[in-house]
């Protein structure tokens, strides 16, 4: 496509330089980008908690834009992480090998039961199962709007928790500050495969001066920053790590084994115990192994039982220990200053075992939209690529700014003397904001042109 770029506006504050740039097209048509470069001195990792408002966002985008997209044979039932009045539901059933330890996988085990063995509905309404207390919990939430429930009643219930951890990032704007989203996180229905799977859940790595913070999943490509100024782009998963829980260090195919997506849905019986963790928290154990594989995080397979002191997981570097700032997207755009041509990282396409994300727009040349992009150039300076977008079926031609394909992503940076980059979550959750503005509307414009909705998100990055 023959194209002509132009620069816009250019500026400097709080030791961030920027380019705001349109690249113009035959016909009118146009795309914006900006590229930011500085050397930040602090990176925060930004955690946004749920809120009403994003809750019901989450509803309305899943059933009001991506249910009509694609023919899913489900009606949804959203509940609200409100962990005390779960907490509070006593009455719960339990598996007698299986020790779930978060509340909301515990009443997400018991409803998928009862919708398996047909002994749920929701009529008029209301719900009514055999189990009066679940029916007041989940009625009286109607109630309070902490459940809700999709439009397609002639359709199996499937009932989906909220991480407690996804939310709006306009709260923690401040000034002097760049603040990205960053993170693919468990979005559609069919990311949620498990009752340790919750929307809103992060997938991929992060590590910030040697803590890791977030798991790194599924091979992808990381990108990491070490002290000594040197970077560069690893596939790697969490079997590079060692894995401190119950008061021991357990490694890969050492002391334990890990099972993760797409490789294993449910594990192996053995002797043993398996311990599901997602993030930094175990969330379940079972003896005898037949556990379920959470989507967005892994099984630790250990030949012993393990007494936990406590139910926390720390994640052990092996590979190096001066890392600056780690952070695995995918695919990866630019590796040791070669610009990338092809799609070269695992994401999900028709694999028999799911693994998040679901609908990730594979192609390489095609499928323009908004996207996010990181790089480090041969100087060490930070180099972000945030490219406006829309999203498809709402592009007005002329009025929309168009987006990138994957392709002319990595083209951007040809010319920057960039070392490593690698794309982040873009579409609709793409958002940047500097000194507490917003660069650029939101794609999201759940199939109504000319609207723009700002999405929740679950993991936010700050530069300063």
């Amino acid at each position: 496509m023959t194209y002509k770029d132009k620069l816009i506006a250019k500026y400097e504050k709080n030791g961030f330089r920027y380019e705001i740039m349109r690249r113009s097209y035959k016909r009118g048509e146009f795309t914006d980008f900006v590229i930011i470069k500085g050397m930040p001195k602090s990176f925060k990792y930004i955690s946004p908690k749920i809120t009403k408002d994003a809750f019901f966002d989450i509803y309305d985008l899943s059933v009001n834009y991506v249910m009509t997209k694609k023919r899913y044979d489900v009606n949804p039932v959203f509940i609200y992480p409100d962990l005390k009045t779960i907490g509070a539901l006593d009455i719960l059933e339990k598996n007698e090998d299986e020790v779930i330890l978060s509340p909301i996988s515990r009443l997400l085990y018991v409803l998928d039961k009862l919708v398996r063995e047909d002994r749920i509905e929701f009529i008029r309404g209301k719900f009514l199962s055999d189990m009066p207390q679940i029916d007041d919990f989940l009625n009286k939430g109607i109630e309070k709007k902490k459940v809700l429930v999709g439009n397609r009643y002639d359709l199996p219930l499937k009932f989906m928790g909220v991480s407690p951890y996804i939310g709006f990032l306009n709260p923690f704007l401040s000034k002097g500050g760049l603040l990205i989203n960053t993170h693919f996180f468990l979005m559609e229905f069919t990311d949620i495969n498990t009752h340790y799977s919750l929307l809103g859940q992060p997938v991929g790595g992060l590590t910030i001066r040697d803590q890791t913070i977030l798991p790194y999943l599924y091979n992808r490509s990381a990108l990491f920053l070490y002290r000594s100024g040197i970077t560069e782009i690893k596939k790697i998963d969490v079997t590079k790590f060692g894995i401190f829980v119950g008061g021991n260090v357990y490694r890969h195919e050492g002391n334990a084994l890990i099972y993760m997506r797409p490789h294993a849905e449910i594990t192996p019986e053995a002797r043993g115990t398996d311990i599901a963790i997602v993030g930094r928290e175990v969330v379940g154990y079972k003896k005898g192994g037949g556990m379920k594989v959470p989507d967005a995080g892994f099984v630790l397979h250990v030949e012993d039982e393990v007494k936990f002191r406590d139910f926390k997981v720390e994640y052990l570097l092996y590979f190096k220990r001066d890392v600056i700032f780690g952070i695995q997207g995918g695919p990866w755009l630019v590796r040791d200053q070669d610009i990338a041509s092809f799609f070269d990282d695992p994401f999900y396409v028709d694999e028999p075992i799911y693994f998040p994300p679901t609908v990730f727009p594979v192609t390489w040349g095609k499928k323009p939209t908004a996207r996010m992009a990181l790089g480090i150039d041969a100087h060490g300076e930070l180099v972000i690529v945030y490219v406006h977008g829309t999203n498809e079926n709402t592009y007005i031609p002329k009025f929309d700014s168009r987006g990138f394909t994957l392709s002319e992503l990595a083209e951007v940076f040809d010319g920057h003397e960039i070392m490593d980059a690698i794309n982040l979550d873009g579409g609709g959750s793409a958002q940047l904001y500097i000194d507490r503005g917003e660069v650029f509307s939101p794609a999201d414009r759940r199939g109504n042109p000319g609207l723009k909705y700002r999405r929740p998100v679950s993991v936010g990055i700050g530069f300063f």
